[in-house]
């Protein structure tokens, strides 16, 4: 694997650049929907029909096309394809559909609210929006880079644009607040991140995707006792065969941070020769089905921020206990 990181965009409550958000240091808790989105792809009456959710993921791509200075007029977009990954999807829509339907309210009850509470209605509408028809995915809670990589090596596209996408929820949130109590360090938020892949070379790429790992442990961080000695455990087999296929990695961004392996994910990484430990979660929140991408995505920018910093590990752990890692680097 070695794909091309042509664009890259990201909108949150902390900022709408990677830049931005990591100057900000920290999101602030009392904004977890993000307001006043503005598209430039979309005319008002198209506008009026889409949801909050999907704003969300049009705007990223839109920041992310933009940087990567993609003339879509030039490329064939039958080969065009699209990976959108998320764990919630559009639950807010989902959930004021519901109250509709209960309270007998014909109009928030209509046929055009009930499609957007499909979760790849989002997914139809970046594809019209921009024009693309090449193999287009909705994932689950799962590695949005790998699935990418599987279309690459069927030579059926050549672009993808690779999202992760959750919106903000309060009912989400109030319930995430009282399973954790006062023990909740970044509470659910609100984010749409977006990344142009090619499989070429140019000069100009942001930076390479190398290689993504994975592991799970089978159980859920989230909802029951972790079992640190089994992710120790596991997390040492996975990154001997990281090291082992790459050995001059100068900086780790941690993948558990605000579950119950936090700590454990940091005593393991700090028995290791790097050159620095980034966390990004208290940056943007708990994102969940976004956060591989947006981490990829704030990782880039350390790049520009640091020339001494060749290649990153990008970690994530997800709600259904599985643990990424995407290697990605500059030439």
């Amino acid at each position: 694997m070695k794909l091309e990181i042509a664009g890259a965009g990201i909108i949150t409550t902390a900022g709408m650049s990677a830049n931005e958000i990591l100057q900000n240091h920290q999101i602030d808790q009392a904004n977890h929907g993000i307001q006043n989105i503005t598209l430039n792809s979309i005319d008002g009456n198209a506008l009026r029909r889409t949801t909050q959710y999907s704003k969300v993921l049009i705007k990223s791509a839109e920041l992310a096309l933009e940087q990567s200075g993609i003339d879509l007029n030039q490329v064939n977009k039958e080969r065009f394809g699209t990976i959108i990954n998320t764990v919630y999807g559009p639950i807010e829509t989902n959930l004021k559909f519901a109250k509709s339907v209960l309270k007998g309210d014909p109009d928030l009850a209509s046929p055009m609210v009930f499609s957007n509470t499909v979760t790849n209605a989002s997914l139809g509408h970046l594809c019209i929006t921009f024009g693309f028809k090449g193999d287009s995915t909705f994932l689950m809670g799962s590695n949005p880079i790998k699935y990418s990589d599987f279309l690459f090596n069927k030579k059926t596209i050549d672009h993808i644009l690779v999202a992760g996408i959750e919106e903000y929820s309060e009912g989400l949130a109030m319930e995430y607040q009282n399973f954790y109590s006062d023990n909740l360090k970044h509470a659910p938020a609100e984010c749409g991140a977006a990344l142009v892949l090619r499989n070429e070379t140019n000069e100009d790429a942001l930076g390479y995707i190398y290689k993504s790992y994975g592991m799970s442990l089978l159980s859920n961080p989230y909802w029951e006792t972790a079992n640190e000695n089994e992710f120790m455990e596991n997390l040492n087999l996975l990154y001997k065969e990281v090291t082992n296929d790459f050995e001059d990695i100068d900086l780790v961004v941690l993948g558990a941070v605000g579950t119950p392996l936090e700590e454990a994910e940091k005593e393991f990484y700090s028995h290791l020769e790097f050159q620095s430990i980034r966390e990004f979660k208290s940056c943007i929140g708990e994102v969940f089905g976004a956060s591989l991408v947006a981490f990829i995505v704030l990782a880039l920018q350390i790049f520009n921020e640091n020339r001494d910093i060749r290649k990153i590990a990008v970690n994530h752990l997800d709600v259904s206990m599985n643990y990424f890692t995407v290697i990605i680097g500059r030439e």
